[in-house]
Parts: structure tokens; sequence; C-alpha cells
């Protein structure tokens, strides 16, 4: 079984059983893609105005994708006086129209774009 070994600067697939490993050199933009989880609108979990459920685990779910590039909105968040503590996750709510649903890992705010 193949997994991913993944540095800033390569990419590779790395056999898990004996350590083999080749470069990752995908030829499509679908052979490219590692993971993507679609949510549904509307679950019978409820959900938040987006229709995608956030509840008290989502901020540790270790699926789910982390950026330090992307400040928070609050103008109170420690984050903003320090952008080394920067960690916002970010779910993607509608694929066809690129929506995404952020979180702030350090003070728990919320935003859509």
């Amino acid at each position: 079984m193949y997994g991913y070994d993944i540095t800033p600067t390569s990419a590779n697939l790395k056999c898990n059983t004996c350590g083999h490993s080749e470069p990752f050199k995908p030829t499509t933009k679908e052979d490219a893609l590692v993971l993507e989880t679609n949510f549904r609108s509307g679950s019978s979990a409820g959900g938040a105005a987006s229709g995608i459920t956030v509840n008290a685990y989502t901020r540790q779910d270790p699926t789910l994708p982390h950026v330090k590039t992307i400040s928070c909105r609050n103008g109170e968040c420690p984050s903003i006086a320090n952008a080394d503590l920067r960690d916002v996750i970010y779910i993607k709510t509608d694929p066809t129209n690129l929506k995404f649903q952020y979180i702030c890992n350090v003070c728990e705010s919320q935003w859509t774009n």
C-alpha cells in the first residue's frame, strides 16, 4: 500500500511495506487531488446558516485543512497582533461557487466568504 511522503519541496509516493519511494508526478488536476470532502447542506445533524455542521469537535478534526496565511476577522483576536499565532481552518461549503466557511482556531470566530 502506498502512502504520501510530502515535504515543502517535493511529494513522493512511498510504499508502507518496503519503503520504496518514487516521485509523485500527477498528469491531470484530478490526479493531484489527494483528498476532497464534499459536505451536504441540510444534514440530519443540523447546521449553521451555511448548512454545514460546525460543533465543538470541528476544530479538533485532524482531516480539516489549516492555513496560517489568512487573518482572523475578529478584531480582538490575539492572532491580529501576533501573526505567528494564526491558525484558520477552512471548509468548502459550495464547490461550484467556491464558497468557504472559516474558523479561527485561536479565538473560535467563524465567517464565510
